[in-house]
């Protein structure tokens, strides 16, 4: 594998690093619980489990910090 082909593929894990790192702290301790409850260890995940979770972790913290307006 040429370094080209190592970097383009370690990008996704270096963005979502870059992606959570940036968050603050009530974020991070939701997604480390859905990591904890994922029934996997964070090392046996894929890039895409985890991905996933962030996912999830963002959808619910926006949901909550965001409220819709009743109408």
């Amino acid at each position: 594998m040429n370094i080209r082909t190592l970097c383009d593929t370690l990008q996704p894990l270096f963005d979502l690093s870059t992606e959570v790192m940036e968050t603050n702290f009530h974020y991070q301790c939701l997604l480390a619980e859905r990591i904890q409850k994922a029934g996997k260890p964070l090392e046996q995940m894929t890039l895409a489990e985890v991905r996933q979770l962030v996912d999830a972790a963002t959808a619910d913290y926006q949901a909550a910090t965001n409220p819709r307006e009743k109408q």
